[in-house]
C-alpha cells in the first residue's frame, strides 16, 4: 500500500538538504506526480486550465521530453539527432492547504530546458532565461489556499542553441516550498571553513554568512541559533546571535563556530559536518529552519606543484562528465548518476569537471559522500551555447544572475573546489568573447559570492595568453596538446588544471588489427578501433597525457574527455552518427578496453590485467592480430594456447633504424633555411618562398634502401599536394609517391603524415603542387629510414602498455600473465568461443527499491554452447518486462544506431545491450525479466523490488 500523499511529501522535506524547513508549517513537496505533458504549443494559457483542453500525457519527473526520440537519421549529429527543438507544456495541480493563507510560497526549480514562462492559475508568475541553472519563482500573491491550484509551465527550446543533447523540459526537480513571512533566502545559509593550506593552518572554524529575508514593513528582532553536528551526528558546537532583521529588505548576518581538531573531508575520507540554523523571534517562535552538509578541509592550487589537499599534494585524475544519462536523455535521476560516479571511481578518478554548465544539485551531494573534487562550471562560452544565441539580454546581468544561483546554491560542498566562469570562450567582441574588461567583470562578481575558492575558465587559444585576458583569473584550465605551456611561460605565478585531455576515439568492442598509423586514421565508418591508438584531431591518446603530467608536475592534474560516452558531439562522424565515441565507458556504462589503461595507471591499489582484443576472428588464420595488454604490472608474458609468445616491459620502446635525413643535406628551390626540415627540431621549419611549385631536396650522401618517409607540414598535410620523387644520380628522377589534397576543416586534419615506400636512391626531393591552407608552404621536419617504421607519436604508448604487434591468429586460448617486480600480480584470458546459442540476462542489482526511482540495469548477451558471451553477436532482442516494474529504456552502446532508446527491440552491439527498468512506486514485488532472440534460447531473470 503507497503512503498517502501527505506523508510522503513529509519525508521527502526531511531528507531534501540545504532546502529551507519551516517546522511550524507546511512542509515542502516534491513535485515529481501529477504531470500531464503536451507537446507543441497551445492555442492559450486558458487551454491548461483544464484536463479537457489540455490533452497531455502522463509523464514521470523529472522528464525529458525528447529522448524517447525517434531520432532523425537525416539531422546533424551534433546535438544528437532527436526532436528537442520545440514548444513543450506541463501540467498540474497544486494542493495549497488552507494553513498557507498568510504564508510566502515558492516553486523552486533544479533546471529547465529552455527559456520557461511558469503559469499559476493562468496568470504568468515568472520566467528563467538560462537552462542549466536552478531558480526560484515567488507565487504567494497568487496561490489560492484552501484550494486547487493549476501550474502550468512553458517551455520553448526553438532558440536555444547547444554543441551536444540539451535534453527538453522538467529535466530537474520542482519543488514548492512554504515559509513565514521572516525567513531564510533560497540558500541563504552559506558555510566556509577557514585555514590555509600553504602556510599549515587548521580548518577549524565554521563561518556562516546569513541572509534573512522579511517580507513584513516592521523591523523585527531575530534570535539565530546554530549547532554544529559531527559525522557521527554528536553535537560539537552552538552559537547564538541576537540580530534584527530590516523591514521589507533582506538582512545579510554572520556567525563564526569553533570545533576543534576537526575530522577533515578528503577523498580518501570524505567526513562531512551538518550546520542546523533556527530563525526564532524575539519570544523564541520557530520562525524557519535551515540544515546543510559541509567539510573542513583546506586545499590550495600552487603554482609549482599542484593541488594540495589537507596538507599533501593530490594529482587530479579527473574526467569531464556531461549531463545526460544515456538512454535516459537528461532526465535526471539520482541512482544513474552515482552509477556512474561509482563506475568512474572504480577507474581511479578522484575528480569530476561539470562540463560545461551547472550540474544537478545531487551530483555535488554524491562527490561530497564518495569523495571527488570537483571543477563547477556555468557556461560554455558566453554567447550563443549560454542561451544568448543573439547576445541578449546583456552578458553582465544575465551572468551575473546565473554565477549568484550557482555558487550560492553550490557554495556548500566541500567536494568544490573550482568556480569556472566559462569554456571555450572566443576572443575579443565576437559572440562576447574574452576580453580583459569581461574576464573580470564575471571573476570579480564570482568573489562577491564566494572568495574562497579559485575562480578559473577553461582556455583553448594560446595567443589569449598575451596581455591582461586572464589577469583576473586565480587559475587557469587549459585544454588539449599541452597548450598551457604558452600561459606557463607568460604568467609562471598562475597555477595551471588540464581541463581536457586526450579526447581519444574508440567504439566498445570492434578491433581493426590493421593498426593506424597515427592517430586520425579512424578506419571504417561509423566505428573506430578499440586498440586505442586514434584520437581527435586537436588532442592526443591517453599515453601522451600520462607523459605530460609526470613530467609538467607543475600541472594540476588532468580532466579526460570524457568519462562517460554522451548523446550528441558524435566527432569526428558529427552529421552522421548521433553520440560520441571520446568515452572511457560507453553511453550504457558498459567499459571500453580504455577503461583498462586508465585504471593500470590511476590506481595503485589495485592490480589489473586486461587483454585485447576478443579471439574470434574466424578467416583470418595465420594472419596477424595484434595484442595489447593493460595492467599496472611492469611486464607480462603472452601464451597463444600455451606456447609463449614472449615478455614485453614497459619502457621497451621500438628501435628503428637511423634517421638517414638526420645526417644528410637539404637544398630548396625558393625559401631560406632549408635545412631547418631535417633538423629534428618541430619548431623550426623550412618554408618556401613564393614560386608556384617549390620542392626540397635531400642528399642522402649516398645510395640507401628507402622503405619509410615520415613529413611534418607546416600545416595541416591535408591542405597540401606533393610528389615525392628519388634519384640515384641527382639527374634522373622516380616518382614513388603523389599525394592530393583531403577536403577537411582547417580544425580537422594532422601535420604528420607516414608514407610506406619501397624504393632506393641518394637524392629525395619533395615537390608542392597546391596549399589550400593558410599556413605557408614548408616542411618542419623530414625522416627517412631505410627499414619499415612506425610514426614515433605512438613511442610513448610502451612506456604505459605492453605490446605484442604481430601475432598470428590461431584459434584457442590467448592468456597474458602480469609480473611487478618479478611477482605475478594477475592474468586475463580471451578465448575463441563458438556461436551462439542462447541469452543471457545480468541484472546489475537483484534487489533495488520499489520507489519508482532506483532502476534495474540489465546486461544481456548471446552465449555459447559453454555459457561464454560471443563478443562479435548482433542478434536483435526483445524485451519484456511484467511485475513490480515498467519498461524504461534500452541500448547498446552504438553511436550509429537510430532505434529509439523507447524501443524494447534492440540489437546486441559487439555482444552487448541493455535493458533499464523502471520499478512500480508501492509496496514492491518481483520484477520478471524476459529478453527472446530467433534461433536463441530465451532467458528469464527475476529482481527484487522491496
Amino acid at each position: 500500500m503507497r503512503l498517502p500523499i501527505s506523508l510522503r511529501t513529509l519525508i521527502v522535506a526531511l531528507s531534501l538538504l540545504a532546502i529551507p524547513i519551516s517546522w511550524a508549517q507546511i512542509p515542502a513537496q516534491l513535485l515529481d506526480e501529477g504531470w500531464l505533458f503536451h507537446a507543441g504549443d497551445l492555442e492559450s494559457v486558458a487551454d491548461a486550465q483544464t484536463p479537457a483542453t489540455f490533452a497531455g500525457e502522463p509523464v514521470h519527473m523529472p522528464h525529458d521530453w525528447a529522448a524517447a526520440g525517434p531520432f532523425d537519421p537525416e539531422e546533424h549529429g551534433g546535438t544528437g539527432k532527436l526532436p528537442w527543438k520545440g514548444i513543450g507544456w506541463y501540467r498540474t495541480e497544486l494542493d495549497i492547504p488552507a494553513e498557507a493563507e498568510g504564508q510566502r510560497v515558492y516553486l523552486d526549480f533544479d533546471g529547465a530546458m529552455a527559456f520557461p514562462v511558469i503559469y499559476l492559475n493562468g496568470e504568468e508568475v515568472g520566467s528563467w532565461d538560462y537552462g542549466y541553472t536552478p531558480f526560484r519563482i515567488d507565487i504567494t500573491d497568487h496561490v489560492k489556499a484552501g484550494e486547487s491550484n493549476v501550474l502550468a509551465v512553458k517551455l520553448d527550446t526553438q532558440k536555444w542553441s547547444s554543441r551536444w543533447y540539451p535534453g527538453a523540459g522538467l529535466y530537474r526537480k520542482v519543488t514548492l516550498v512554504f515559509d513565514q513571512q521572516i525567513h531564510f533566502a533560497n540558500w541563504g545559509v552559506g558555510v566556509s571553513t577557514d585555514g590555509d593550506e600553504l602556510l599549515g593552518l587548521p580548518a577549524e572554524n565554521a563561518i556562516l554568512s546569513i541572509e534573512v529575508e522579511n517580507h513584513t514593513d516592521a523591523e523585527t528582532a531575530l534570535v539565530i541559533e546554530t549547532e554544529i553536528l559531527d559525522p557521527a551526528g554528536k553535537t560539537v558546537a552552538t552559537e547564538t546571535l541576537e540580530a534584527s532583521a530590516l523591514s521589507d529588505a533582506t538582512t545579510h548576518l554572520g556567525m563564526e563556530l569553533h570545533v576543534a581538531n576537526p575530522e577533515l573531508w578528503d577523498v580518501d575520507s570524505p567526513k562531512l559536518y551538518a550546520a542546523k540554523v533556527k530563525l526564532l523571534d524575539s519570544e523564541g517562535e520557530l520562525l524557519d529552519e535551515y540544515e546543510t552538509n559541509f567539510g573542513f578541509r583546506t586545499f590550495a592550487f600552487t603554482a609549482d606543484d599542484g593541488f594540495h589537499l589537507n596538507g599533501r599534494r593530490v594529482q587530479l585524475k579527473g574526467v569531464n562528465l556531461h549531463s545526460d544519462l544515456g538512454p535516459l536523455g537528461m532526465a535526471f535521476n539520482y541512482h544513474a548518476q552515482k552509477r556512474q560516479l561509482e563506475i568512474m571511481m572504480e577507474m581511479g578518478v578522484n575528480a569530476i569537471r561539470t562540463s560545461h554548465n551547472p550540474p544537478a544539485k545531487e551530483l555535488l551531494e554524491l562527490c561530497d559522500e564518495l569523495g571527488l573534487v570537483v571543477w563547477d562550471e556555468v557556461f560554455d562560452k558566453w554567447g550563443w551555447t549560454a542561451g544568448r544565441d543573439d547576445l541578449t539580454p546583456p552578458l553582465m546581468p544575465f551572468a551575473h544572475r546565473q554565477i549568484e544561483n550557482t555558487l550560492k546554491r553550490d557554495r556548500n560542498h566541500p567536494s568544490v573546489v573550482i568556480w569556472s566562469i566559462g569554456n571555450e570562450v572566443q576572443g575579443g567582441d565576437a559572440g562576447d568573447g574574452i576580453t580583459p574588461e569581461r574576464t573580470a567583470m564575471l571573476a570579480g562578481f564570482a568573489r562577491t559570492i564566494d572568495a574562497h575558492r579559485p575562480i578559473a575558465m577553461a582556455c583553448h587559444i594560446p595567443p589569449l595568453t598575451n596581455g591582461e585576458n586572464f589577469a583576473s583569473l586565480d587559475l587557469a584550465g587549459w585544454n588539449y596538446a599541452r597548450r598551457y605551456a604558452r600561459f606557463r611561460s607568460v604568467w609562471p605565478e598562475k597555477p595551471i588544471v588540464y581541463s581536457e585531455s586526450a579526447s581519444a576515439f574508440s567504439t566498445r568492442g570492434y578491433y581493426d588489427p590493421e593498426l593506424a598509423t597515427r592517430k586520425s586514421d579512424y578506419g571504417k565508418p561509423y566505428e573506430i578501433s578499440s586498440y586505442d591508438v586514434t584520437a581527435a584531431y586537436w588532442s592526443d591518446v591517453p599515453d601522451k597525457e600520462f607523459e605530460l603530467m609526470e613530467n609538467d608536475s607543475y600541472v594540476a592534474g588532468e580532466f579526460v574527455w570524457t568519462g562517460f560516452d554522451y548523446i550528441g558531439e558524435p566527432t569526428p562522424y558529427d552529421a552522421q552518427s548521433r553520440s560520441s565515441y571520446f568515452g572511457i565507458v560507453d553511453l550504457c556504462g558498459f567499459l571500453k578496453d580504455r577503461f583498462f589503461i586508465y585504471r593500470s595507471h590511476w590506481r595503485e591499489d589495485v592490480d589489473t590485467t586486461h587483454i585485447l582484443p576478443h579471439w574470434n576472428w574466424e578467416g583470418r588464420e595465420g594472419k596477424n592480430v595484434p595484442v595489447f595488454v593493460y595492467t599496472n604490472g611492469d611486464s607480462a608474458e603472452l601464451f597463444l594456447n600455451g606456447e609463449s609468445l614472449g615478455m614485453r616491459r614497459k619502457g621497451e620502446r621500438p628501435e628503428r633504424g637511423p634517421n638517414l635525413a638526420a645526417s644528410a643535406t637539404a637544398t630548396a628551390s625558393s625559401g631560406e633555411s632549408a635545412a631547418l626540415a631535417i633538423d629534428s627540431e618541430l619548431s623550426t621549419a623550412w618554408i618556401a618562398g613564393e614560386e608556384d611549385q617549390p620542392s626540397l631536396t635531400i642528399d642522402l650522401g649516398q645510395l640507401h634502401p628507402i622503405s619509410t618517409i615520415q613529413l611534418e607540414t607546416n600545416g595541416k598535410e591535408h591542405f597540401y599536394a606533393y610528389v615525392i620523387e628519388t634519384s640515384k644520380n641527382g639527374k634522373k628522377w622516380k616518382q614513388i609517391v603523389e599525394k592530393g589534397t583531403e577536403d577537411l576543416e582547417e580544425w580537422q586534419g594532422v601535420t604528420r603524415i607516414l608514407h610506406q615506400v619501397e624504393a632506393e636512391g641518394r637524392y629525395l626531393r619533395i615537390s608542392f603542387a597546391e596549399n589550400l591552407g593558410e599556413s605557408e608552404t614548408g616542411l618542419s621536419d623530414v625522416k627517412v629510414f631505410s627499414n619499415p617504421t612506425t610514426n614515433d607519436y605512438y613511442d610513448v604508448t610502451y612506456d604505459y602498455r605492453l605490446r605484442w604487434d604481430e601475432v598470428t591468429y590461431q584459434p584457442g586460448e590467448l592468456k597474458a600473465v602480469s609480473y611487478k617486480d618479478g611477482e605475478v600480480i594477475g592474468e586475463a584470458t580471451v578465448e575463441t568461443t563458438g556461436k551462439p546459442v542462447a541469452l543471457r540476462l545480468t541484472p546489475e542489482k537483484t534487489e533495488v527499491a520499489a520507489d519508482g526511482q532506483e532502476f534495474v540495469y540489465v546486461t544481456a548477451e548471446a552465449v555459447d554452447s559453454k555459457g561464454r558471451a560471443y563478443p562479435l553477436a548482433d542478434n536483435e532482442i526483445t524485451f519484456s518486462v511484467s511485475g513490480a516494474g515498467e519498461f524504461q529504456a534500452t541500448g547498446n552502446g552504438d553511436s550509429y544506431s537510430f532505434v529509439s532508446f523507447s524501443s524494447p527491440v534492440r540489437k546486441l552491439f559487439y555482444g552487448k545491450a541493455q535493458l533499464i527498468v523502471r520499478p512500480l512506486a508501492g509496496n514492491g514485488g518481483t520484477i520478471t525479466i524476459t529478453a527472446e532472440a530467433e534461433g536463441l534460447e530465451s532467458a528469464t531473470i527475476e529482481v527484487l523490488a522491496k
